[in-house]
C-alpha cells in the first residue's frame, strides 16, 4: 500500500522549494543536499507520513525517486550539476526573470 499524506506533484513542488532555499543564489556540494534539505524540512515543519507513520523527505526522495541523483536528473531543467556542485538552471533563472510567477 502507498498511502503518502501528499500526491507526486506536492511532493516535487515541495522538494523543488526546498532544494532552492537550499542553494539560493550559491551552489552546493550534492553530497550535502540531503542532509541540508532534512534539516530545512524540520525547521519548516514539513511532515510527510506514509501510512501514518512520519518520513523524513530523504525517505519520500528514496522510495519515489530511487536516490537524490534520480531526482536531480529529473528536475535537470531546475537545477544542474556541475563539478559534484548543485545550481540553478541559467535556463530557469532566465526564465523567472522573463516571466513574474504568481
Amino acid at each position: 500500500m502507498d498511502d503518502w499524506n501528499i500526491d507526486d506533484h506536492e511532493g516535487k513542488k515541495i522538494l523543488i522549494e526546498l532544494i532552492k532555499e537550499v542553494i539560493k543564489d550559491k551552489s552546493v556540494e550534492t553530497i550535502r543536499l540531503p542532509y541540508l534539505i532534512k534539516k530545512l524540512s524540520r525547521k519548516n515543519n514539513i511532515i510527510i507520513k506514509k501510512n501514518n507513520k512520519v518520513r523524513n523527505i530523504n525517505n519520500y526522495v528514496k522510495i519515489k525517486y530511487g536516490n537524490m541523483d534520480r531526482l536531480l536528473i529529473e528536475l535537470n531543467h531546475i537545477f544542474c550539476v556541475k563539478n559534484n556542485k548543485i545550481e540553478i538552471s541559467n535556463n530557469y533563472k532566465d526564465e523567472s526573470q522573463e516571466y513574474v510567477f504568481l
